[in-house]
C-alpha cells in the first residue's frame, strides 16, 4: 500500500517567518514613534510660537514693555506643558527669554530677538523644570508639597526642621571645569524657626567632601528671594548640590525653585 507523503514548514522555515514578521513589527514600530514625536514636537513648537506672539502683542498695547509674569500675557503652564519666562523692562533695550519643556522631554526657547522656536532651555532657566501639575516633577523629591503655603500658585515645597541635606532632583550631577551652577528660590520660614543658629544653607559639593555652602540666615516672615552659585572647578567631575532645614524648630517653605547650569 502507497501513503501519500503529507509536506509542510520545517521548524527552520517557521523560525525564519517568526524572525522575519518580527523585524517588520519592529521596522513599524520605529517609524511610528518616530511620527509621534515629530508630531509632539510641532505641536509645541507652534504653542510656543503663539506664546510668543501673545507676549510681543503685550508689549504693543503696553507701550513696549513685556509682561512681568506670562498670566498677564494669557499664557499659562498646564500638566504636558511648562513655561519659563523671565524679562527685562528695567532699559530702553527691554527684553524677554521664554523657554517651555513637555512631560515627553521636548524643550524650545524663543526671545525678543528670535521668535522662531530653538532647541533646548534658555540659560538662564531650570534645567529641573518643576511642572506644579505634575508632582513627579518636584526639583526637591524628598521635600513635602504645600498646598496651604505658596508664593504665586499652589503648592511650595516644606521642609521639615532636622533636615539638613535634602538632595535636588538628578543630583549628583555630571560637571565640567568652568561650569556655573546656580540654585535660586522664593523663602518663608516659620516664626519660631531656628535655624539661624543652625546654619541652614544651600550647599555644593562632591560626593565626600564640601565645596561651597550659602547660609539663608534667619527667619523669613514673608517670602524673600535667596540664591547662591558655584563655578566647578579643576578635578571635580561630579557635584551633588542639596538644600537643608537645619533648625531644630519651624519648617521653611521654599517656592520658584530654578537650578541653572551654564
Amino acid at each position: 500500500m502507497q501513503f501519500n507523503k503529507k509536506t509542510g514548514f520545517t521548524i527552520v522555515e517557521l523560525l525564519i517567518v517568526v524572525v522575519v514578521i518580527a523585524i517588520l513589527a519592529a521596522i513599524t514600530v520605529v517609524a511610528y514613534n518616530g511620527i509621534q514625536n515629530r508630531a509632539k514636537q510641532s505641536a509645541v513648537q507652534s504653542a510656543l510660537s503663539q506664546a510668543t506672539k501673545k507676549i510681543m502683542l503685550y508689549a504693543v498695547v503696553n507701550g513696549d514693555a513685556y509682561p512681568t509674569q506670562l498670566s498677564e500675557a494669557g499664557v499659562q503652564s498646564d500638566p504636558k506643558t511648562t513655561y519659563q519666562y523671565s524679562s527685562d523692562n528695567s532699559t530702553s533695550n527691554r527684553t524677554f527669554n521664554l523657554s517651555v519643556t513637555t512631560s515627553d522631554g521636548f524643550s524650545y526657547n524663543t526671545s525678543n530677538t528670535q521668535t522662531s522656536p530653538a532647541a533646548g532651555l534658555y540659560l538662564g532657566h531650570s534645567f529641573a523644570v518643576w511642572n506644579k501639575f505634575d508632582p513627579s516633577t518636584s526639583p526637591l523629591p524628598a521635600a513635602t508639597l504645600d498646598a496651604l503655603v505658596f508664593r504665586n500658585a499652589a503648592p511650595s515645597l516644606r521642609i521639615a526642621p532636622s533636615n539638613p541635606g535634602v538632595g535636588v532632583r538628578g543630583s549628583p550631577f555630571a560637571v565640567t571645569t568652568g561650569e556655573v551652577f546656580e540654585v535660586s528660590f522664593w523663602m518663608q520660614t516659620d516664626a519660631n524657626w531656628n535655624g539661624l543658629m543652625n546654619n541652614s544653607k544651600i550647599r555644593f559639593g562632591d560626593p565626600s567632601v564640601a565645596l561651597k555652602s550659602c547660609s539663608y540666615n534667619g527667619v523669613k516672615a514673608t517670602w524673600t528671594y535667596f540664591s547662591c552659585s558655584y563655578t566647578v572647578p579643576t578635578g571635580v567631575s561630579s557635584l551633588v548640590v542639596t538644600v537643608g532645614n537645619d533648625g531644630t524648630v519651624g519648617n521653611i517653605w521654599l517656592d520658584d525653585f530654578v537650578i541653572t547650569r551654564r
